[in-house]
Order: C-alpha cells, then sequence, then structure tokens
C-alpha cells in the first residue's frame, strides 16, 4: 500500500491507551484507522466472526504454557482471530504438545514463535511487565493463591503493618 491504507479498529474502553500508543506507531507507515468504541460482548462477537480489519487483543494474565500462547497462531484455534494457518507451526505445535522432554519442547515451542513472527501473523505490539514487590510489612497480599496478576486488582484485603509507618 504505497499510500497507506485507512481502516476502524474496534475495541472496548479498556483498550483506549494502547490504540492510542498503536496509532501513533502506525502513523509513519501510512497506516490510519478510527477507533470505533464497542461494548465487550459485541468485540468478542466480531473477533469470533472475524469481522475486522484489525484488532487488539490482549490476554487477561500472563501465559505461561505454550499450549494457551500458540492457540492464538495454530489453525482453528480458539483465539485465532486473524485466521491465521500454517502447516509448519501446526506440526510444531502438535510436536511440542505432545512430547515430555523440556528442552525439545521449548525449542519447538521457540521455532513456532519465530516462523509466526517472521510471517506477521500475530505481531506483538507491546506487552505487559508486571513486578510484584513483598516487603515484610505489607500484610494480606498473596498473589500466589489467585490465577495470574489481574485477580488481585482490588487490593481492599492489603494493609502495611503499624511497623512500616
Amino acid at each position: 500500500f504505497p499510500n497507506g491504507f485507512e481502516t476502524e479498529v474496534p475495541i472496548t474502553d479498556r483498550y483506549i491507551r494502547q490504540a492510542t500508543f498503536l496509532l501513533d506507531q502506525f502513523k509513519p507507515l501510512g497506516v490510519r484507522f478510527a477507533v470505533k468504541i464497542i461494548d465487550t460482548a459485541t468485540l468478542e462477537t466480531r473477533q469470533v466472526a472475524g469481522d475486522f480489519a484489525m484488532t487488539i487483543y490482549a490476554p487477561a494474565q500472563p501465559i505461561n504454557e505454550p499450549d494457551l500462547l500458540l492457540a492464538y497462531s495454530v489453525t482453528g484455534g480458539g483465539r485465532n482471530y486473524g485466521r491465521f494457518s500454517d502447516k509448519q507451526v501446526d506440526e510444531w505445535y502438535q510436536q511440542q504438545s505432545q512430547t515430555l522432554d523440556t528442552a525439545k519442547r521449548k525449542e519447538l515451542v521457540l521455532m513456532a514463535q519465530r516462523r509466526v513472527l517472521d510471517l506477521a501473523a500475530l505481531p506483538v505490539m507491546y506487552t505487559v511487565l508486571l513486578d510484584l514487590p513483598y516487603w515484610k510489612c505489607i500484610k494480606g497480599f498473596y498473589p500466589e493463591k489467585h490465577f495470574g496478576y489481574y485477580t488481585n486488582l482490588k487490593r481492599q484485603d492489603i494493609w502495611l503493618d503499624d511497623g512500616c509507618r
């Protein structure tokens, strides 16, 4: 597209900061998009149906299992909204899922990830790094009891011990 192009990006209000960031990143490439804020149910319906030109999707929790991560880019994967399909990626996905050798599994996962990135099938635009600090005087904070960081966001049960003040 030598003159760039215009498109619409449907998002929920949760992704406004990410969309603003992407808008700035794509502008020098000639890609202009209008952000359309819609409700979560409508967005997910459109994503599952493939009714979009560009979409933003961020998993709700850190993914530490290769089967979950690669499901975004295997043929027929539940979150493969872009309908990407590549026989080599599918083969490596099956192989890594069936091997017990952790070194071999890691190698297969990395090969699949590199191929997906090389083919620009699922570009990673940004990532969120989360650090969980611990101090003896912070009480009531037990992230290991929950699945992921996001289930602890309210922090209503956390307090500072009197020794911290």
